[in-house]
């Protein structure tokens, strides 16, 4: 008597897709462990696995450039029928550094449509030259300004965290950004004092911006509640304005965003 020791004898090849599709979507380790088991196995979850990067730190930088660069130096049979930088369509950079891979990555990663940037996008020295068209400028990409000049022109949606310091900068972004539809901004605000300001540049960037269909304010800070009812309560705002409060850390919010309908823009409005 003999034995059939393939793992699925009987099963179809669709649902044994569909059966290793879920289990890599449901857990990394398990999707990395999925790319060790066949070859088939390999090409069915490696585009998974690529879809949506995120890079919280240097040697995380490092290994993702490396494995960028070593893509097709092993056995063909191994070989990804499609390159891995071209799988990947959200991208979050949220280490500091090394600014030389960084820009090694955003130079190879062309089939981008969602970048999250963490690092001085000043330091690049030159346009962001990743070709998304969702833009999210957070943590210490903004600290000194918004670099418009590193912002590519076709870029349609753009989430932005600023100081009240730096919030002035958004009044000139009629400017630079032709294409922009859809604004978000998180503003750390912790008195009903800076309200006023805030909203004065609000309202400029709807009466400047006439393209924009949306403009997201997200109030951060231990009073948001109490912030937003205030706006809330207001007579009269413009339609395309809405406003909420930040709830945990904006890289989290990036990362639900990828898999659930909701985020920094309502589910109609994702790029």
């Amino acid at each position: 008597m003999t034995t059939d020791t393939r793992p699925f004898p009987d099963m179809p090849i669709d649902i044994l897709r569909e059966v290793v599709g879920f289990a890599a979507s449901s857990n990394i380790q398990s999707a990395l462990s999925l790319t060790l088991v066949s070859s088939y196995t390999r090409q069915w979850t490696l585009p998974l696995l690529y879809h949506t990067v995120h890079l919280s730190s240097s040697r995380a930088v490092s290994k993702f450039c490396e494995t960028l660069s070593h893509t097709n130096t092993g056995p063909e049979r191994l070989t990804p029928s499609i390159p891995l930088h071209r799988r990947v369509k959200n991208l979050a950079i949220f280490a500091l550094g090394p600014m030389d891979r960084i820009h090694r990555i955003l130079s190879t990663c062309t089939n981008v449509q969602s970048l999250a940037c963490g690092f001085s996008v000043q330091h690049i020295g030159s346009q962001l030259v990743s070709p998304a068209r969702e833009l999210h400028l957070l943590g210490m990409s903004c600290r000194d300004g918004i670099p418009f000049t590193a912002i590519p022109m076709t870029t349609t949606h753009l989430h932005v965290q600023l100081s009240l310091d730096t919030l002035a900068y958004m009044n000139c972004a009629n400017d630079h950004l032709p294409e922009l539809t859809h604004l978000a901004l998180s503003v750390p605000i912790t008195h009903v004092k800076s309200l006023g300001m805030v909203l004065s540049v609000v309202e400029r960037i709807l009466e400047n911006c006439s393209e924009i269909q949306l403009l997201h304010l997200q109030v951060m800070g231990s009073k948001s509640g109490e912030l937003v009812d205030t706006i809330e309560q207001s007579q009269k705002r413009d339609s395309r304005f809405i406003v909420s409060r930040a709830l945990g850390a904006l890289s989290r919010q990036w990362m639900e965003a990828r898999s659930l309908p909701f985020g920094v823009w309502p589910a109609a409005s994702h790029p």
